[in-house]
């Protein structure tokens, strides 16, 4: 697995940093964004250059099931999964794909994720 570029969305930026550290030591380009709004620019600007999008579900002002959806129309191929601290949803699966991903997730997780999206 390796050379796959991935955007990372989290209002907190220690979290977009640690998965993109732990993501880069595994080859892969990190992309990070600290808004959904801020995630879809980095689309509009690159597009066709990520093959996949991990997403925090709660954030200020377009959380990240209406990131997913927005994607959904301008990139309908590019995969979106979800990490989370939040209690209330962390346990929850989303139709059609992987269980959440909850905070503070062990590197296997995050890992595994990403393999059975890319393969």
């Amino acid at each position: 697995m390796g050379g796959v570029a991935v955007l990372v969305v989290d209002d907190e930026v220690d979290a977009c940093e640690l998965v993109r550290d732990l993501l880069t030591e595994h080859g892969h380009e990190v992309v990070m964004a600290t808004s959904g709004p801020a995630a879809l620019a980095e689309i509009e600007e690159r597009p066709g250059h990520f093959g996949l999008v991990l997403t925090d579900i709660r954030m200020p002002g377009m959380d990240g099931f209406a990131l997913q959806r927005r994607l959904g129309v301008l990139v309908p191929t590019l995969p979106v999964r979800f990490i989370t601290g939040d209690v209330l949803v962390r346990n929850a699966r989303i139709p059609g794909q992987q269980p959440i991903i909850r905070k503070p997730f062990e590197l296997k997780q995050l890992l595994e994720l990403v393999r059975s999206v890319l393969g």
